[in-house]
């Protein structure tokens, strides 16, 4: 009986280490497409920000879902990105920023500024913003490895 049990024991181990030592598949960014000058999105991120509401010192999650208030844009962390980044727990980061005259910006340049003070920036979507670690955007290189 004991020994079945040895047995069981490392051909689960034997299954599990070769599993794991396989290389999960890339996810890469996926380019933006092209969009018409008057999309509903782009319009969106041209309008100034009502700072009133805004608190640069809140959480990334919070901030942003002031701003999907304001706007009407969905936000979408891409946390897994961000994990393959070595960056944890984006959702709770905070800028190190004081202070941002946002009423003097677009919605597009008060993201960007304020993301980039946390390693972050923008893909622009059809309908849609993904949140991305900056530096995958920049290298144009592969941004996470996602396990099956």
């Amino acid at each position: 009986m004991l020994a079945r049990l040895f047995v069981a024991i490392v051909i689960v181990t034997a299954i599990a280490s070769t599993a794991s030592s396989q290389d999960p598949p890339v996810a890469k960014l996926q380019p933006a497409k092209p969009l018409p000058a008057d999309a509903p999105i782009l319009k969106k991120l041209g309008e100034k920000v009502s700072p009133g509401e805004i608190d640069i010192n809140a959480s990334l999650i919070e901030v942003l879902a002031k701003l999907s208030k304001q706007s009407g844009i969905t936000f979408v962390v891409m946390e897994e990105h961000f994990k393959a980044a070595k960056v944890e727990k984006i959702r709770n980061g905070k800028s190190p920023l004081k202070k941002i005259e946002a009423e003097k910006l677009t919605l597009r340049t008060f993201l960007h500024v304020w993301l980039a003070s946390m390693d972050a920036t923008i893909i622009v979507r059809d309908d849609y913003l993904e949140i991305v670690p900056l530096a995958s955007v920049q290298a144009g290189q592969p941004v996470a490895k996602l396990a099956k």
